[in-house]
């Protein structure tokens, strides 16, 4: 259905581009300028206009933490209309770095190997639902903080999720000192309370649009 209408509207678009066109053959440079100046803005701005109607009910990173800093500032969860429609098109920057599914291995120049050690076991150890470990690293103050996210065989999106859920909090929080620092779920942590809220809201928990690595610890 989607499909047929984008093609409809195309055709229609083609159409009246051909016979705008014919009708401008004859016009003046500075008149055709003008008409593609003013149909260039018009196609840009519908195209605006058209996706900022779509209202998607899954999160990527940006609507989680429009959705998790709200939450933490106001305990009031964004329903997916209000994050759908305070989400950029364009031009937004992650306050901070953040990567699922990293190699230990890639970490050990970055990692202290004492902190390493510690987020592998805690990863290895963990009950379904919370097999991860995050590694907060700040180089120096006013840097930007990294999260790197270590995943178990097994984690799926909603322990990204609460992965995601703790690096935000704890950036909103700053608790993000100098160093690196281990950062680990637990019951008490607001997750849950989270997710219940954001399901309430119409939130699907397990279609995450993160980018997430397909390493997880205890591969081969």
């Amino acid at each position: 259905r989607n499909g047929a209408q984008e093609t409809l509207f195309t055709m229609v678009g083609m159409l009246g581009g051909m016979y705008m066109a014919y009708l401008l053959a004859e016009s003046s440079p500075f008149v055709q300028a003008i008409y593609f100046f003013v149909g260039t803005i018009s196609h840009l701005y519908f195209n605006y206009k058209s996706v900022k109607s779509l209202v998607l009910t899954n999160f990527n990173k940006h609507r989680a933490l429009i959705c998790i800093n709200r939450y933490l500032s106001t305990g009031i969860m964004c329903n997916t209309a209000e994050a759908n429609d305070l989400e950029p098109v364009m031009w937004w920057r992650e306050p901070f770095q953040t990567t699922f599914g990293v190699r230990p291995s890639e970490l050990k120049k970055v990692v202290p190997a004492p902190i390493l050690s510690d987020a592998i076991k805690h990863a290895m150890s963990a009950p379904e639902g919370k097999r991860f470990a995050v590694i907060a690293t700040t180089k120096k103050k006013g840097a930007r903080v990294r999260f790197d996210v270590l995943l178990r065989d097994g984690a799926g999106d909603t322990e990204s999720l609460w992965a995601f859920f703790c690096a935000a909090k704890a950036f909103h929080s700053h608790r993000t000192p100098v160093g690196s620092h281990l950062i680990v779920a637990n019951d008490t942590d607001g997750y849950n309370e989270f997710k219940e809220a954001a399901i309430a809201a119409g939130w699907e928990m397990d279609k995450l649009q993160f980018r997430v690595f397909d390493w997880r610890i205890g591969n081969a």
